[in-house]
C-alpha cells in the first residue's frame, strides 16, 4: 500500500511511502526520479493489526549526510532566509492498519539551504562541543 506523503512545491515530484516494502517512493504515479528540491525526508510507521501487538519502522533518507547533525543545532523558523518548505502532519495518514507521520524539507536552491544551515550552526555554536 503506498500512501502519499507530499508533493514539491516546486515542481511535480511527489514524496510517498510503501507500507509493504517499507521505502520512501518517489512520484509513483509516473516513475520519474525524484527532484533536487527534495533535502531531507522522514517520519515514522507504527503498525497494528487488531488486538496483535505492533511494530515501529523509522524511515528517514538525506541528500546530505551533515544536514542531520545540522538540524540538532538549528530551530526550523530560522531558516526563513532561504526559499525553503518544509511540511510537517501528524499523523500524515492514518488507518485501521496503522499510522504513518512524514516530514519533507524541499528547498528550491539546495545548496543556499545547506550554506543557510552551516551559517546557522555556527552562529549557535555546535551542541556536541
Amino acid at each position: 500500500m503506498i500512501r502519499a506523503l507530499s508533493r514539491c512545491p516546486y515542481c511535480t515530484t511527489k514524496v510517498a511511502f510503501d507500507w509493504h516494502s517499507k521505502a520512501i517512493v518517489f512520484n509513483p504515479d509516473t516513475g520519474l526520479t525524484v527532484c533536487h528540491h527534495v533535502v531531507w525526508v522522514a517520519g515514522t510507521l507504527r503498525s497494528w493489526s487488531g488486538s496483535a501487538p505492533g511494530y515501529v519502522t523509522h524511515f528517514r533518507l538525506r541528500t546530505d549526510d551533515n544536514l542531520e547533525e545540522l538540524f540538532f543545532d538549528i530551530e526550523m523558523n530560522d531558516l526563513i532566509e532561504v526559499d525553503t518548505v518544509w511540511e510537517k502532519s501528524l499523523p500524515t495518514v492514518e488507518t485501521e492498519a496503522g499510522q504513518l507521520d512524514g516530514f519533507v524539507i524541499y528547498a528550491l536552491h539546495p545548496e543556499a539551504f545547506r550554506a543557510c544551515c552551516e551559517a546557522k550552526s555556527e552562529q549557535y555554536g555546535r551542541l556536541d562541543s
